[in-house]
């Protein structure tokens, strides 16, 4: 059977109807599929195939957060590509942790944050609600001033616990008010009681204490970062169309520990179990705040202050030793220099005499300036270490001092204390 030339060109226009009506279902279904990934945040990126920026619009983060930037990701040649906010939220995240900067985490992000990562506990991701209950840190600071009165008055003086030397804890009948929507704390002990004595011009110095999964009065939490000091450089990848945002490397920073607690609202508050006091540095500002404030100097020094038996007989023992180093300095120790007096052996039984109590009263400085007597102490310290070199210069030479051997102006200080306090 023969085709006419009019059947073949039918057949023809009817294939290529066909061809043309498959292309078309295949391009919508394609172009659907690419914006419903755009929508949900999914589209993937590489070196071939750039990011597009902005990123997507979408109120979230896709599956991965901050893929292009986490090399555990499935196939580092590959990304999901982030999302407008979720660029932003990196950039806020590290402007904070690298610069102490909280203006990037206000309004859109710090919303954003309220909102996503509220039952967001999973530790795989590189920043999620801290979920575990064990205690967070914040070094802090008070002047004697109506805010640093309103402290004092909330900490338990009589239920303290001495956690080393220097520093106690006690229960507080308080809050830690947020002064801005965002605040830094640690996991770390360590860490923000660094920070804590960076505040020493201040007159007392502090940390609170709260736990990780407690929430501010607003539904506020606290956010960890662990996962961000492990972020890296991805070249191939652009966080912003004009290069307002770019990767900030934080890595360095891990050594903080830094925990971000995230306020929801103005005068937003955290409740705190307990304080740790520096009462060492408080006892020093005792006579101060008793100017100002002399019950409730009373009521700290009660507690963890030097006791006014301890005052009055440190106050009597370093007139004592005043009056001991006036007599050696205007009787005894004339008649040495003068050679009117020669006794090697008593020389030495000074000398050390006067080492031991050196040694003694160099313990007690922070002691001698919460009682008011600072002045005494160092003129006291001063006289002894002058004494000390004076007698030292009674003694005979060493016979290798006339030999040429060696300078002894090169022998290191012989001070109990270390120099000269004059």
């Amino acid at each position: 059977m023969k085709i006419t030339r009019e059947q073949l060109l039918q057949i023809t226009k009817e294939e290529l109807q066909k061809v043309v009506a498959e292309a078309k279902i295949s391009f919508k279904k394609t172009g659907k599929e690419q914006s419903t990934q755009w929508s949900k945040g999914t589209t993937m990126g590489s070196k071939a195939n750039p990011c597009a920026k902005p990123g997507s619009g979408a109120y979230g983060v896709g599956q991965r957060l901050f893929d292009p930037h986490d090399m555990s990701r499935p196939n580092p040649g590959e990304w999901e590509c982030n999302t407008r906010i979720e660029d932003q939220l990196h950039d806020a995240i590290s402007s904070f942790i690298a610069f102490n900067s909280p203006e990037k985490i206000l309004g859109r992000v710090g919303e954003f944050i309220l909102n996503y990562f509220k039952n967001k506990t999973d530790k795989t991701l590189p920043i999620h609600k801290f979920a575990v209950d064990k205690p967070l840190y914040r070094g802090s600071a008070r002047k004697f001033n109506a805010y640093g009165f309103d402290f004092l008055e909330r900490v338990q003086w009589d239920q303290g616990v001495e956690h080393s030397k220097k520093i106690t804890r006690f229960p507080f009948d308080g809050v830690y008010q947020l002064r801005r929507p965002v605040s830094s704390f640690s996991d770390s002990f360590n860490s923000a009681a660094d920070f804590m004595q960076t505040n020493d011009t201040k007159d007392c110095i502090f940390m609170y204490e709260t736990s990780g999964v407690t929430e501010t009065a607003n539904g506020g939490f606290f956010l960890d970062l662990d996962g961000m000091y492990n972020l890296q450089a991805n070249p191939e990848y652009s966080m912003s169309d004009d290069g307002k945002i770019r990767f900030q490397d934080v890595s360095n920073f891990w050594h903080e520990n830094e925990v971000l607690l995230i306020g929801n609202g103005k005068g937003d508050s955290i409740a705190v179990d307990y304080v740790y006091i520096n009462t060492d540095h408080l006892n020093k500002n005792l006579n101060k705040l008793k100017q100002l404030r002399p019950d409730l100097a009373e009521k700290i020094r009660a507690n963890v202050g030097y006791s006014d038996m301890m005052a009055k007989r440190a106050r009597s023992q370093l007139k004592r030793e005043m009056g001991y180093l006036k007599d050696i300095v205007n009787d005894i120790l004339p008649k040495y220099q003068s050679g009117e007096k020669k006794n090697p052996a008593g020389v030495d039984n000074l000398i050390k005499r006067i080492r031991g109590r050196v040694t003694a009263y160099s313990k007690n400085e922070d002691l001698y300036i919460s009682i008011g007597m600072e002045k005494e102490y160092k003129e006291f310290m001063a006289g002894m270490s002058k004494l000390f070199r004076d007698l030292q210069n009674l003694k005979t030479p060493p016979k290798e001092w006339g030999s040429g051997k060696f300078d002894p102006t090169t022998i290191p200080d012989p001070s109990p204390f270390g120099g000269n306090l004059e």
